[in-house]
């Protein structure tokens, strides 16, 4: 006999599923991890459509115990795998990765911070990329491409230290209007920065940047003419390198917050944002032993902005939850010593899927959400929603 359901039933779940929309589970579903193999240990991982196919690619840099390392860019396929890859070379030890168009042709770029220097992948198309370099000295950490001045040219800005000076900085490479970029404009922030974002953090309309230190985040706000005023310093609540830091608007008041993990303190730092460009206090939520990298997007599509964090000794990836009370930690996600994480839909189904490095086994792992597709949600909304209207009209 075939099971019925009443009225009331199907509208429920017709408000859960979402008349037109999708499905919003309790928490992030990731399937098993599939994995690739590369030639060499991979830290940073960055994801973007490098040879234009529409398909989501990904650039990761290889760690060489001595002599040249390699950023290779494995190129997506449409059922979410990889085919070709493509190397350059760039130094040792990368500790920062990010990807943007850095000449203006349409093309997707990279660069990454190694022993001392900033590599630039610029793409040739045809699946092949050229790679320089120039001398910043020092210790330079993370990474971000952004056009920083609204000059609508790209801009590459990293985080500094000299333990010899004293110097912690961001350092910002503004890009020339003939092509390339100039020399590095230090901006002072606190001691020992990291992970940088740049991000609208006051609503003006111009990228402000924010980096991650050993115990706060500075903030350095764009200013009108160009450049970035004084830094402004926030207590993370917690200690440890701020190898990761991202921005997006967590608690959806319209206000960009941010978010960085604190390694040596195994914890994940919140801090909101305020309508004047301030921040709030730390919201603090434990991680496993040695959070490296954040990832944050809407994983189960509830409207609200959840987070992933690779454990490097923990040996997992983190899950956070977003929600109107802050974020709930779901059950990790187990990988062998896993540090770069990127997020993006791999294999075209409109979800938001992870790609992680796994550092001790020389491979990276791509965890597929398992949420239901789209299109098959939105049929099952509309035929609950026929079948309410049909038991309306012979109702007695």
């Amino acid at each position: 006999m075939m099971k019925t359901f009443s009225a009331r039933t199907v509208a429920a779940l017709v408000c859960v599923g979402g008349v037109l929309g999708k499905q919003a589970p309790a928490q992030p579903a990731f399937q098993a991890p599939v994995r690739c193999g590369t030639e060499a240990r991979p830290s940073d991982i960055v994801a973007g459509d490098f040879d234009g196919d529409g398909w989501t690619d990904v650039t990761l840099c290889h760690l060489a115990t001595s002599g040249t390392g390699t950023a290779v860019t494995f190129f997506g396929q449409a059922d979410g795998t990889f085919g070709e890859v493509a190397y350059s070379n760039i130094g040792t030890w990368s500790r920062g990765l990010a990807a943007g168009d850095l000449n203006g042709d349409g093309l997707l770029d990279w660069a990454t911070t190694c022993d001392g220097r900033t590599y630039l992948g610029y793409n040739l198309g045809a699946r092949t990329f050229q790679s320089s370099s120039w001398i910043s000295g020092g210790n330079q950490h993370g990474i971000v491409i952004a056009d920083v001045n609204g000059d609508a040219r790209q801009d590459v800005a990293g985080t500094y230290i000299d333990t010899c000076t004293g110097k912690h900085q961001a350092l910002v490479n503004y890009g020339l209007p003939g092509g390339g970029f100039a020399s590095p404009s230090a901006y002072t922030v606190a001691v020992c920065p990291d992970g940088i974002v740049a991000a609208d953090l006051n609503g003006d309309g111009r990228p402000d940047l924010a980096t991650a230190n050993q115990t706060t985040v500075s903030v350095l706000r764009a200013g009108a003419g160009g450049g970035f005023y004084s830094h402004a310093d926030y207590a993370k609540g917690r200690s440890g390198w701020g190898s990761s830091l991202v921005a997006a608007d967590f608690d959806r008041d319209g206000q960009t917050d941010l978010a960085a993990v604190n390694s040596d303190d195994a914890s994940l730092s919140v801090l909101h944002g305020r309508a004047d460009g301030t921040l709030t206090a730390a919201v603090v939520y434990p991680t496993s032993a040695d959070p490296r990298e954040i990832a944050c997007a809407d994983f189960d599509d509830d409207g609200w902005v959840d987070i992933a964090v690779t454990a490097f000794i923990g040996g997992q990836i983190d899950l956070y939850s977003g929600g109107p009370d802050g974020f709930v930690q779901q059950a990790g996600i187990p990988l062998n010593a896993p540090m770069g994480l990127a997020a993006a839909d791999f294999n075209g189904d409109g979800w938001i899927d992870l790609a992680a490095t796994e550092y001790a086994d020389a491979r990276f792992a791509v965890l597929f959400n398992s949420l239901p597709e789209p299109g098959a949600l939105a049929m099952l909304a509309v035929g609950a929603m026929a079948l309410l209207r049909r038991r309306r009209r012979t109702a007695p």
